[in-house]
């Protein structure tokens, strides 16, 4: 949610999974590659909130345990930021 007065723009929510594993669905404007999960939600006005899912195959195998690290990102206003800076977007495999 974004709790400020102005628009957050640029605003980027990226996870990282450890150990990498299989994601099998995810919520709009979200790329896989490898261990990252990447979602671009653009403008976030104040007052908005968005919302990601993610699901993930955990093999019945594994042990120990699973994290999942995450940030967001975003612009100053009137700051222009590529929305993707290392390459196009990438589908879920």
């Amino acid at each position: 949610m974004n709790e400020g007065d102005e628009p957050a723009g640029g605003v980027i929510r990226t996870h990282r999974l450890n150990p990498p594993l299989k994601v099998t669905d995810t919520s709009e404007r979200t790329a896989v590659r490898g261990d990252v999960v990447r979602s671009e939600y653009g403008t976030v006005e104040p007052g908005q909130k968005v919302r990601g899912y993610l699901q993930d195959a955990i093999p019945a195998d594994l042990s120990g345990t699973v994290q999942i690290a995450g940030r967001v990102t975003w612009a100053a206003q009137g700051r222009p930021v590529p929305l993707r800076p290392d390459g196009p977007a990438f589908p879920v495999e």
